[in-house]
């Protein structure tokens, strides 16, 4: 279900958010992207507290819009559509959590699409930074995410296809055969050990 479709760079570029509508997930960032940005489209698939802000947001800009909460199928069909995904979690004062392992990072990657992410240990695990997608500073994340897209209006499109394609081969090491080969391994290795 999560393949790449034939790669290809959009104009305008197109950026994604995928999850929950929270403030830990980093929903208002990525509104207030929007709002900076109009050059690019920017997408919503998700639900959660603060769907409210979100509709109000997508009330107010063009460039940005509301998808709702989506079946697999779909969010696949969106995500071979985008060319970047963005999951900007931020830790909060109040609640001990990071982001862990993204499921949505490696679908993503899996279709073409290049991850932008905080640095948590997830997505850290995940993405290696610059080649097959950017991960920025929690503690300075909006003004790195800023810097970061101004410069994506300025980046060349073999820039992108590349990244894209290495995505594509990053999110490999998750297929379901890689993975079962790799425990498999560690199931013999217990079995005879004992």
């Amino acid at each position: 279900m999560f393949y790449p479709a034939e790669l290809e760079v959009h104009k305008p570029l197109n950026f994604l958010f995928i999850g929950r509508l929270e403030k830990s997930k980093g929903i208002e960032i990525f509104l207030e992207l929007a709002a900076r940005f109009p050059a690019f489209n920017f997408n919503i698939i998700g639900a959660g507290k603060l769907i409210d802000s979100v509709i109000e947001a997508c009330s107010t800009m063009n460039n940005l819009a509301y998808l709702g909460q989506l079946e697999n199928f779909r969010v696949a069909d969106i995500l071979r559509s985008s060319d970047f995904l963005i999951l900007p979690s931020v830790r909060l004062a109040n609640i001990a959590w990071e982001e862990l392992f993204g499921i949505s990072i490696i679908e993503a990657m899996a279709c073409g699409v290049i991850p932008i992410t905080s640095d948590h240990v997830g997505p850290s695990e995940i993405i290696k930074n610059h080649l097959d997608g950017f991960i920025c500073s929690d503690g300075n994340l909006q003004a790195e995410l800023f810097k970061l897209l101004k410069e994506l209006l300025e980046v060349n499109d073999e820039t992108l296809l590349t990244l894209k394609q290495n995505a594509i081969r990053s999110a490999s090491r998750y297929q379901v055969h890689v993975i079962s080969s790799k425990w498999g391994l560690i199931l013999d290795q217990y079995i005879h050990s004992n």
